[in-house]
């Protein structure tokens, strides 16, 4: 058996670096879809494309501007259904405002995800809200027959006493209830932090009960 190193090794001297990266990355989140993710898939008319960029850290990382402009860059190339920043994006301060219009700006869908360094800083969520225009932290959005379920898994718990919160209340949690319950369709779960795995958010096990309930439908 060859060895697929061996040959991601050989198609990187082949393809341009970010060509490469893309071709790779595409081919990875096809591999991980499991057998009801792509039974959901196939309840759409046409595939839909999403551009996803995560951790941006504008504030903490000087090439911030560089790599939204290379992401923004590929999406006006070849653009996608809509686009969607996962978290650790900007905080809500006036001088990131420029950065944050870019991106709105860039795609007529172009989605927020919170992340637990946005509110650095001392932000307020409804500071993060009314600078990234959104509506609510967790919300519903439909793409071309995808219905995307937006979490926000930075509530406090009642027994928190220090460091980032990864957790979603129960007011959340009934909310995810009830999208799942009402809507038949395709949907795509998001969230910053993890919901499986290591280094998952509080109470994952219940989180994941909860979305058992509707796996035939979730990609």
């Amino acid at each position: 058996m060859k060895d697929p190193f061996s040959i991601s090794k050989r198609a990187s001297q082949r393809l341009p670096r970010r060509r490469f990266i893309q071709v790779v990355g595409a081919a990875a989140c096809s591999l991980a879809l499991p057998s009801t993710a792509h039974a959901a898939t196939r309840r759409l008319a046409k595939p839909v494309r999403i551009g996803l960029i995560a951790d941006l850290h504008h504030d903490v990382m000087h090439d911030a501007p560089a790599r939204l402009d290379a992401f923004l860059e590929a999406m006006a190339a070849d653009p996608p259904d809509a686009i969607v920043q996962l978290g650790d994006f900007a905080q809500a301060k006036q001088q990131n405002r420029p950065l944050v219009e870019q991106f709105r700006m860039a795609h007529p869908l172009a989605l927020h995800v919170i992340g637990n360094h946005d509110t650095d800083g001392g932000v307020s969520f409804d500071q993060l809200l009314e600078e990234w225009q959104m509506k609510s932290r967790y919300y519903t959005r439909d793409v071309k027959g995808l219905r995307l379920i937006v979490l926000d898994g930075n509530e406090r718990p009642p027994a928190h006493k220090s460091g980032y919160p990864s957790h979603i209340g129960a007011e959340q949690m009934e909310w995810l209830k009830k999208q799942l319950e009402s809507h038949q369709g395709p949907m795509l779960v998001i969230c910053h932090q993890p919901l499986a795995g290591p280094s998952c958010i509080d109470k994952a096990e219940q989180v994941q009960t909860i979305l058992n309930t509707a796996a035939d439908r979730i990609v």
